[in-house]
């Protein structure tokens, strides 16, 4: 299991958005980016893309294919749907593959790697691009250089939308968001509620959903409780809804087995499914 991230990193990952705040042009940005992957990360190879039209066209590198300072080595563009990169840029869903020898999806390069790590960028579920890894080694890529590769992936993200004028103006800074989130004084005692509320409250704005949630599962994985919960029509905080495992046990095995859940349909979506005959349906959640 990943550890928090700490202090260095919680600031380093503040300085990434006080830099991208200041971008103003999307291939600067990327090598930007790939530049804060390798002081962050253990990453020895990663590669940017961006997503133009149905095409994934590599915009940054580190490793074998950085040729110099600002030049990739053989550019090339993935069609959606092409390749580790391109499937997990159909589904929406980062992707993890400990040995690509198994995964008929891999597509070798100039790195020889044997695991590989995609995480998708993601702007008002719209697929901007993707940042992907290989490691020389089987299941050679940490969970902790998982987490920070995806917390990039998602700082970056409206930065991207902005500089390729697909952003909405009036959408409060989600980088910002996520930034402020992460300095909150939840060890100091009596703060844990009030962080929680504002968590929820936070992201509902930022993402403009209509409501946000956190949940805590129990020791034994037999149910999960909700600990706050945001509604932004009414503005309102509740709490203390039980989710049990016996009534959506695909739901339960898909959150033990995947880092993120994006469902589009949700009453179609096996992984959520289950939801329709009662909460989605009485949320009007689609």
């Amino acid at each position: 299991m990943a550890q928090p991230l700490n202090a260095q990193e919680l600031d380093k990952l503040q300085l990434f958005s006080d830099a991208a705040n200041r971008a103003t042009e999307l291939d600067s940005f990327c090598w930007t980016l790939i530049d804060w992957i390798e002081d962050l990360t253990q990453l020895e190879d990663c590669v940017i893309y961006i997503k133009f039209g149905a095409v994934l066209t590599q915009m940054a590198a580190m490793g074998d294919k950085r040729e110099s300072e600002r030049e990739i080595t053989s550019r090339i563009g993935l069609p959606v749907g092409t390749g580790i990169v391109g499937n997990a840029a159909l589904q929406g869903r980062s992707v993890y593959v400990p040995d690509v020898t198994k995964d008929a999806r891999y597509i070798p390069d100039e790195y020889p790697g044997r695991s590989e790590f995609c995480a998708v960028m993601m702007h008002r579920g719209q697929v901007l691009g993707a940042v992907d890894t290989e490691h020389r080694d089987l299941d050679g890529i940490s969970e902790q250089d998982r987490q920070l590769l995806q917390t990039l992936s998602t700082l970056a993200a409206p930065h991207v939308a902005a500089l390729l004028d697909v952003a909405d103006p009036e959408r409060p800074d989600l980088a910002e968001a996520i930034a402020d989130l992460a300095h909150l004084p939840v060890h100091t005692p009596g703060r844990l509620k009030s962080t929680f509320a504002n968590i929820t409250e936070r992201a509902s704005r930022s993402l403009h959903a209509s409501r946000a949630n956190i949940w805590l599962l129990n020791d034994s994985g037999s149910e999960m409780t909700c600990i706050d919960h945001f509604e932004l029509n009414t503005e309102t905080h509740s709490h203390g809804q039980i989710l049990e495992r016996s009534a959506f046990p695909n739901y339960f095995k898909a959150l033990e087995q995947e880092r993120v859940i994006l469902a589009v349909r949700v009453h179609e979506d096996p992984r959520t499914s289950e939801f329709s005959a009662n909460y989605a349906t009485e949320n009007d959640i689609t």
